[in-house]
């Protein structure tokens, strides 16, 4: 006999594990109950210990003693999968949990300028944690700050001032793909009790499109579910109605999977400002239609964010695509297409 767990309305694919099979759907319906009955297990056991609690401290102990599975993705996971008795037992034997509140901020940098050859912003930690007693503060002054890896080759942080909580950013965009979206945390270290706070920062490099420039040209990347690829540009064109066509080529023979791209239509504030209708598409790739086109209608001189990644969560692999990129007049001013090659094929022959 099949057993069937559903992990997460969107079908992600399955996976069969001995006698069991799991498959992923996106949504919130079964992990939004499944925290809150973990948290009141665990509210009730602190109880029944007589040990105090806050909402701080649960969401800090549950925070330091999730379980991130190995080469598991903070998108996918968040902090980790919880681990309720190891929470309890955080709450138990320690008495060092801090009681601060955090905020929940980011960082954001968009760099527009190519002839800037870095970004630099001066940050208040004071913006992230509300210090709730002067406790805290004198706290605060062993605090250091470190990066995840992935990026420090492009990041540097200064250290934090103990009198005014500052500490600075810089970000050297030399290291950067033009066009590209980002991603790094700021860990926040306490030399006792470790990791406190992960502040998350997004970088956009924007690509300039105008009629002489970068009117045309390719880009290469592989793809998977939990790293999708974004090409973000900003078209600035006398003739406003354009059209941005994006030829999809699998690069591997035997490919047999599914891509999903979509784009957004963002604001000054880098938020969607296009909510009429869906703009997210499913290609199928297989050895026999290996190439797609994908078309983005240009209506305004404003930041578009294009993005492609394999729609298979449990797909062990990252096969390669190119993508060429043109810009052309769009004299029907039509709304987004998607072509195959077979497509073509089948109008020539009608």
């Amino acid at each position: 006999m099949k057993l069937s767990i559903i992990l997460q309305l969107e079908d992600l694919g399955q996976k069969e594990v001995g006698d069991w099979i799991f498959v992923a759907y996106t949504g919130t319906s079964l992990s939004s109950p499944n925290a809150a009955g973990a948290v009141a297990c665990l509210i009730s056991a602190l109880k029944e210990n007589s040990i105090e609690y806050s909402p701080t401290s649960i969401k800090f102990a549950l925070f330091k003693t999730a379980n991130l599975p190995k080469n598991g993705k903070q998108f996918e996971f968040g902090h980790g999968i919880i681990q309720i008795d190891a929470a309890f037992d955080y709450c138990k034997k320690n008495t060092t949990i801090p009681t601060f509140l955090t905020k929940s901020k980011g960082i954001l940098f968009v760099q527009n300028d190519e002839n800037q050859s870095d970004m630099e912003r001066s940050v208040n930690l004071s913006d992230f944690i509300h210090f709730t007693a002067t406790e805290d503060e004198d706290v605060a002054k062993k605090w250091t700050l470190e990066l995840s890896s992935k990026m420090e080759e492009c990041f540097k942080l200064s250290k934090i001032d103990k009198i005014t909580n500052l500490f600075t950013v810089k970000i050297d965009t030399n290291k950067l793909e033009s066009g590209s979206l980002k991603y790094a945390e700021i860990m926040v270290m306490d030399p006792l009790i470790g990791s406190l706070l992960n502040i998350p920062v997004f970088v956009i490099y924007l690509l300039k499109i105008t009629e002489t420039k970068n009117y045309s040209f390719q880009r290469e990347s592989y793809l998977n579910y939990e790293d999708p690829y974004h090409l973000l540009f900003h078209p600035v064109f006398k003739n406003t109605f354009k059209k941005c066509e994006i030829k999809i080529t699998a690069l591997e023979k035997m490919v047999n999977t599914k891509v999903c791209v979509q784009y957004l239509v963002l604001d000054e504030n880098m938020m969607d400002s296009a909510k009429t209708q869906s703009t997210q598409k499913i290609l199928t790739f297989t050895p026999k239609n290996q190439i797609h086109t994908y078309f983005i209608p240009i209506k305004k001189p404003v930041i578009h964010d294009f993005c492609i990644y394999q729609n298979n969560l449990f797909s062990s692999t990252r096969p390669k695509f190119k993508l060429e990129i043109s810009f052309k007049d769009d004299f029907q001013n039509g709304s987004n297409t998607v072509e195959s090659e077979e497509e073509d094929i089948v109008k020539n022959a009608l």
